[in-house]
């Protein structure tokens, strides 16, 4: 799927893989399209009749075996979680949890892959993602090849984080970044998508189109509702808020919770609203009486627990240890 602002970066994709042996690095927000891009990009690669600048056919033998999850000359690399089935079983001690991680035996697999010769007498593509996630290992042994590519072989890497990646890939990759579109764009792009709540949704998904549009369901709306009702009460009852959070709900709570953190201390600053417009009369009120300094170390505390979150011990006693943490730094509003 192609999306309106990503032209320019399609057109800079498609100009670079023509000119031979290429590493790719796709960055940008999460939920600007990164991903689409990469496999768009893939496909017109390997597609036996796509113009020099153009798309994928979508009907040579090539395509049809690209959407079909089976083309012989193309590698999709992602950690083994990424690659699970929804439908999958849940982990046992016969079968472990997928890995968070690219690992290095996916690598070596790669490795003999880039030096076959092409099935069908065309390009090969190998697509990483999310980049950020190679093990150490992983990311070195990518490099081997990254330095000296086959004259044949194309390389898209997609990160959200690359400064998470080695900075000796980073060098050997072609940065192609996307940025967010306009709030007018992305508002009107939204709306012909059907988003019920274009404008707060855009917000909460820090302007990124695409997040705004898969997070716009009536369980987000309402799990919102709910939390930041219990945030605004005076006392908070953290034990209560706390109460049935599970390993996967812990990331989206610390998610509500810092977004109407910022947007109370942006207003104890003098700025302005940023995520949660709908409820300005109430952050006002209590971002009179928080004390900067010790919301500050607040956030500091929250911003280290979002990174945490994927793999907490307990989720709960995480979720309740720090709704503690912000009832104590609001105390003082009324």
């Amino acid at each position: 799927m192609s999306y309106p602002w990503t032209s320019e970066a399609w057109r800079q994709i498609r100009l670079r893989a023509g000119q031979g042996p290429c590493a790719l690095l796709l960055t940008g927000p999460r939920g600007v399209g990164k991903r689409d891009l990469a496999n768009r990009a893939a496909q017109a690669m390997l597609c036996a009749q796509a113009a020099e600048d153009g798309p994928a056919c979508g009907a040579c033998s090539s395509c049809r075996l690209f959407l079909a999850d089976n083309h012989p000359d193309f590698r999709r690399l992602a950690p083994e979680e990424d690659l699970v089935e929804a439908g999958d079983e849940a982990p046992t001690e016969a079968k472990p949890a997928a890995s968070r991680w690219i690992k290095i035996e996916q690598i070596r697999a790669l490795s003999e892959f880039i030096h076959l010769s092409s099935h069908l007498r065309g390009l090969r593509v190998a697509l990483v993602e999310p980049a950020e996630r190679m093990q150490h290992a992983s990311a070195n042994a990518l490099l081997k090849m990254l330095e000296e590519p086959p004259a044949q072989m194309r390389f898209l890497l997609v990160s959200d984080n690359p400064s998470r990646l080695l900075a000796t890939v980073r060098s050997r990759c072609v940065n192609i970044r996307l940025r967010l579109p306009p709030a007018a764009e992305a508002r009107a792009w939204l709306a012909s998508q059907g988003t019920a709540q274009a404008r707060l949704a855009l917000a909460q998904a820090g302007d990124a189109p695409l997040a705004a549009r898969d997070l716009d369901a009536p369980e987000y709306w309402e799990q919102r509702r709910m939390l930041l009702g219990a945030l605004a009460r005076r006392p908070v009852d953290a034990c209560a808020i706390a109460e049935g959070i599970t390993a996967p709900l812990l990331a989206p709570l610390l998610g509500h919770l810092w977004r109407w953190c910022y947007d109370l201390y942006s207003l104890r600053l003098g700025g302005r609203i940023r995520y949660n417009s709908d409820s300005a009369q109430i952050l006002a009120v209590i971002a009179d009486n928080i004390s900067v300094n010790e919301f500050s170390e607040f956030l500091t505390q929250l911003v280290q627990a979002q990174r945490s979150a994927e793999h907490p011990l307990n989720p709960r006693l995480a979720a309740e240890q720090l709704l503690l943490r912000y009832a104590r730094a609001v105390q003082g509003a009324s």
